[in-house]
């Protein structure tokens, strides 16, 4: 079994995830002796999540200005909650319990998967992301799948179809910057598709 770690990959959260993790770090960190001297500090984080929260508001149903200025915003707490998180790992030196008592997350015990690896990322310009996989042997094409929302759907009727492709990677364009997108694939091989990977999010920029 693997040790656990914190979990840095915060780009995967919506704005209110993250605002919820910061204040639940705050919250655990303060007055914790294993964590004397917080780099960064936790005021500075505190104003930060305070900032993103105001932006969120006034993005609400407003202009393009407005989301660009909470979606800075939500950047620049997430590298905060990512120095932060690499000072916890730095001080628990690999104590899980001190990790965890940080209100971070950590990473789930490892188990070996007969699943490709997955991932999603953002694309470089709004609206935008990208999705790949690990390539599987005798596959035909990709079938590719996306939905909008802060968990993913149960019932296929959920999932949008995204796209089919002959290489192991897709790009899809239009979507609203600042959703939350959880994307999944399968692969098409002569017998028939693979099943579905377990789908992951990002949050489109």
């Amino acid at each position: 079994m693997r040790r656990k770690s914190l979990v840095y990959s915060l780009y995967r959260l919506s704005v209110d995830d993250v605002i919820n993790l910061g204040r639940a770090v705050v919250l655990d960190m303060t007055g914790n002796t294993s964590f004397p001297t917080p780099d960064p500090s936790l005021t500075v984080v505190a104003a930060q999540i305070d900032d993103l929260e105001k932006k969120q508001t006034k993005a609400r149903n407003r202009g393009l200005l407005e989301h660009r200025e909470m979606m800075d915003a939500y950047n620049l707490l997430v590298e905060t909650l990512r120095s932060l998180a690499l000072y916890v790992e730095k001080i628990s030196a690999g104590d899980e319990t001190v990790m965890a008592s940080s209100g971070f997350i950590l990473t789930k015990d490892h188990s070996p998967s007969k699943r490709p690896d997955f991932w999603v990322q953002r694309g470089s310009r709004p609206g935008e992301f990208k999705a790949g996989c690990k390539s599987i042997r005798r596959a035909g094409s990709y079938v590719w799948q996306y939905a909008i929302g802060v968990a993913p759907p149960t019932a296929d009727s959920g999932w949008t179809w995204a796209g089919a492709s002959t290489q192991a990677h897709i790009y899809v364009t239009d979507l609203d910057s600042g959703s939350k997108v959880w994307v999944r694939c399968c692969a098409v091989l002569p017998e028939g598709m693979t099943p579905w990977c377990a789908p992951i999010s990002v949050i489109v920029g």
